[in-house]
């Protein structure tokens, strides 16, 4: 019986395989966007409120902050996760994933809340003002879709986030290069040998 011919060695100095930039760019834009989305319509008004009290009528306008505050710091650790898996690699790089994760579900409970609960969004009417009209707005529903990507890029970030390549790779490997040099330089001039020639 034949047998196959062992593969050819690598030849010294060849570069090793770079790790998997597959998905990293989308993922960090989806990432971002996502969250700039749900900072931008959280800011947004999402009811308001007509009170009278026979005489005059006050509105008041809420907007989805003040009424999910949690939902908002859950779009800026979204945010700032950005950083962190730029600057990060391999096993904490997927803890940040699962930390954006973590975000999206405070987003995303914001939007739910706010379809659950059917009574009066503002402060009720007190004795001598009463509420007379009830209007909410339809920006939940760009939280919702913004708190699904990021949903969405957390999880792509858990499974894939390790094989990414890292920003500064090729930074540390002319460190490395120029370290290597300036030790070689050293042992040469212990030696008695003159480096720069």
């Amino acid at each position: 019986m034949n047998e196959q011919p062992a593969d050819p060695p690598r030849p010294v100095g060849e570069e090793q395989p770079r790790p998997s930039s597959r998905g990293y760019g989308l993922t960090l834009l989806v990432l971002a966007g996502g969250a700039i989305g749900t900072l931008w319509s959280l800011s947004q008004e999402w009811a308001n409120e007509a009170l009278s009290n026979g005489f005059t009528t006050e509105v008041i306008v809420v907007s989805g902050a003040s009424l999910y505050p949690t939902a908002l710091a859950g779009a800026w650790v979204a945010l700032a996760c950005v950083v962190a898996i730029v600057a990060t690699g391999g096993r904490v790089r997927q803890i940040f994933g699962a930390v954006v994760l973590v975000s999206a579900a405070a987003v995303l409970a914001a939007p739910l809340l706010y379809l659950l609960l059917n009574e009066a969004i503002t402060s009720p009417g007190s004795a001598t003002s009463a509420v007379t009209a009830d209007t909410r707005t339809s920006w939940w529903v760009v939280t919702a879709g913004c708190g699904l990507l990021i949903a969405g890029a957390g999880i792509v970030t858990m499974m894939r986030g390790s094989g990414w390549r890292r920003l500064s790779a090729r930074q540390e490997r002319q460190q490395g290069k120029q370290g290597q040099k300036a030790l070689s330089d050293w042992d040469a001039l212990d030696q008695g040998q003159d480096p720069t020639v």
